[in-house]
């Protein structure tokens, strides 16, 4: 479960996103071989691709052997893991 100030965190980015243009999607899965996909927390996209455009990242991803990094027709820009919990002195 997500902490409280984990989410305050994740809405004020998503909120400071938004201002500054960019559309908004919480826990995506990256475009990473398959097996484990790891969630990210918040990631600002740029606008919907037009349908060529997607097809040729889509094209791309595959060639890649990768899965296409489209957030529902956008291009990810940037991402956000925020970690809610105290890091233990092992992880530091």
């Amino acid at each position: 479960m997500t902490r409280a100030s984990t989410n305050r965190i994740i809405t004020r980015l998503e909120i400071l996103g938004r201002d500054l243009g960019f559309e908004t999607a919480r826990e995506v899965s990256p475009g990473v071989p398959e097996g484990y996909a790891p969630r990210t927390d918040l990631v600002w996209c740029g606008p919907r691709l037009e349908e060529s455009a997607r097809g040729e990242v889509e094209h791309l991803a595959a060639r890649a052997g990768v899965r296409s990094p489209l957030v529902d027709g956008r291009l990810p820009v940037v991402g956000f893991e925020v970690e809610g919990t105290d890091p233990s002195s092992k992880t530091m």
